[in-house]
């Protein structure tokens, strides 16, 4: 099984233990250690506690670059009982919106050796309903609307439906921008786009409001580390 992790931590040296995540959704389970996990690079994304509709300001918090891991489950030695996948976590109600994301647990510790710089250049979004699984499923046995399940199920009225944010058909940069790269700028705040211009002054044009075109490659080490840079 191959499954996937992204990190703000450059630096991450692939070594994970397991912990129960300080931010995830309001009724996410609370208890079970775990890596937090997902079958795809969109939805390790989608799965932020507010869904994808935070990722904008993550890209902007990152300097856009992330460090993504590659985990093959036979590689790392990571017993199949240690991981929970997407289906078993939204069915037992761990996290409700575990369908939509593909976000997986796993339970033991690992290392991972397999990883590289990734930097977003586009996506797409989708709005998805978040629909706990007993009303989902009491939904589709009786053809029932979501507020008559949802009131079955628990006993009270549902309130407004639940959505999320879902990214899709994500294109990546992997490592470096390579030469005719376009870059949105709109993403990042006045100050980081002031340093990384000033550090790629040779690399980069101003072609439009917001958009900046690489003429020659640039690793993504580099680029994070003028984005990033303080004082």
């Amino acid at each position: 099984m191959i499954l996937y992790h992204i990190s703000t931590d450059l630096s991450h040296d692939g070594t994970f233990i397991p912990t129960v995540p300080e931010s995830r959704m309001q009724e996410e389970e609370d208890e079970t250690k775990r890596i937090c996990v997902a079958t795809t690079i969109e939805g390790c994304f989608s799965a932020l506690p507010s869904g994808g509709s935070r990722i904008n300001r993550l890209v902007e918090q990152a300097g856009g670059v992330f460090r993504v891991f590659h985990i093959d489950t036979e590689v790392c030695r990571i017993a199949d009982e240690a991981i929970w996948n997407d289906i078993y976590l939204y069915e037992e109600g761990l996290v409700p919106d575990a369908e939509h994301t593909g976000e997986c647990w796993i339970l033991e510790p690992f290392t991972c050796a397999e990883s590289h710089l990734i930097m977003i250049d586009s996506f797409e979004e989708e709005s998805a309903d978040i629909i706990p699984y007993p009303v989902m499923q009491l939904m589709i046995e009786e053809d029932a609307d979501y507020d008559d399940a949802y009131e079955e199920i628990y006993g009270e009225e549902s309130g407004n439906l639940p959505c999320m944010t879902v990214l899709t058909e994500m294109r990546i940069w992997r490592d470096e921008l390579p030469s005719g790269a376009e870059v949105d700028t709109c993403l990042y705040g006045d100050e980081m786009v002031a340093r990384i211009a000033s550090a790629f002054e040779d690399a980069v044009s101003d072609d439009s409001w917001g958009t900046w075109t690489v003429k020659r490659p640039i690793s993504l080490a580099d680029w994070a580390a003028a984005a990033r840079a303080t004082g």
